[in-house]
């Protein structure tokens, strides 16, 4: 059994916790803005206390817009959201190799199925003195034959009280933008514990709004440079 070393948490999700997922935007320009997901308060939901996580979308342009609403219930090793009128499990991190996260059934046109979600092994990473649990689950995804696809089994990694890298909701699903972060990922993770930064944002501060004043040919070298406003960044190339 692999304990848990965040048993002062009370929740894994503490309020003002702050999630930042990137976001690509225009394509043929490489812009990024980002995603801010942030622990605002406590609530009650069907008597049962719940917390509120509110999102706001920071354009590359600028512009900030409110974004969702979420509602977590949240102990020191499950995280739970309100989905459909119920709480669906997202993460729990008193699992161990061998035990399933997720019994799954169909949910898209593509698929005919998706096998469990089966934890296959449980590590702890330090993370600036902080002792996490990594824990590494898989699933199979079964296409329908008229997509002419073989199945395919997919791995994930999931950080306790950092959550899933490509998405802010874990859930099961067959879609592979929702399997695949391409280029909206999360850059950083913040609690008044814990700073963490993943390894491909390669910028000090996790606010940075990047934006491009050119086309990008990828044969060409591009360069980075500071943008007037202290938390944006130009491409050139």
């Amino acid at each position: 059994i692999v304990p848990s070393f965040s048993q002062n948490q009370q929740t894994l999700y503490p309020k003002g916790a702050k999630w930042y997922y990137n976001i690509q935007q225009r394509f043929d320009l490489k812009n990024y803005g980002y995603r801010l997901y942030e622990v605002t308060g406590d609530s009650i939901l069907n008597t049962q206390n719940a917390i509120v996580v509110k999102e706001e979308i920071h354009q590359h342009s600028g512009t900030v817009e409110k974004g969702e609403t979420y509602i977590f219930k949240s102990d020191s090793l499950k995280v739970n959201y309100w989905n459909n009128g119920s709480f669906q499990p997202m993460f729990n991190f008193g699992l161990n190799a061998g035990d399933t996260l997720f019994k799954t059934k169909y949910n898209h046109e593509a698929c005919d199925s998706i096998s469990p979600y089966i934890i296959d092994s449980v590590l702890i990473k330090d993370h600036n003195g902080v002792q996490l649990k990594h824990q590494y689950v898989s699933t199979t995804l079964y296409f329908k034959p008229e997509w002419g696809y073989q199945p395919e089994r997919i791995g994930y990694e999931l950080i306790e009280r950092i959550g899933y890298a490509n998405s802010f909701i874990f859930k099961p699903s067959c879609l592979v933008g929702d399997n695949f972060g391409v280029n909206n990922s999360l850059r950083c993770y913040i609690d008044d514990e814990l700073h963490y930064q993943s390894q491909w944002w390669n910028f000090k501060e996790c606010e940075n709004i990047i934006t491009s004043i050119h086309k990008i040919n990828h044969n060409n070298s591009i360069n980075i440079t500071p943008l007037v406003s202290y938390h944006f960044i130009t491409f050139s190339s």
